[in-house]
């Protein structure tokens, strides 16, 4: 988008079309939900059983919006998969960038898990 102003505050090299990365995003994604074992998702297992309980459980009452599930399986392929694969640097590298532009310092590396004292 690129907001035509008078003074020319904002400007092409300011444009931000994020629609291309998106759907490139959402075809690894779906080729990666296409993976039909497990043990070839390249996930923790927490998220595998996630995964799982979203395909497979029936929901009797209240079920997740289809959106929200896109969300977080979108949010662990990339985490989990994306983050350690090097042929999907460039998306990492686009999301920093953007992210830099409209939130700088917000995108954190790996969470580590803290010693506990004892």
């Amino acid at each position: 988008m690129v907001f035509e102003d008078e003074a020319g505050v904002s400007s092409e090299e300011q444009e931000y079309n994020p629609t291309p990365i998106i759907n490139e995003i959402r075809q690894h994604v779906a080729s990666w939900l296409g993976l039909p074992n497990p043990a070839d998702w390249g996930v923790t297992p927490a998220a595998a059983r996630l995964l799982m309980h979203w395909r497979h459980h029936h929901f009797e009452s209240i079920r997740p919006f289809f959106c929200q599930v896109e969300a977080v399986e979108t949010v662990i392929w990339l985490t989990e998969v994306a983050r350690r694969e090097r042929r999907y640097a460039r998306i990492w590298e686009h999301l920093k960038g953007a992210n830099e532009q409209a939130n700088p310092e917000l995108l954190r590396g790996p969470i580590r898990r803290r010693r506990t004292a004892g």
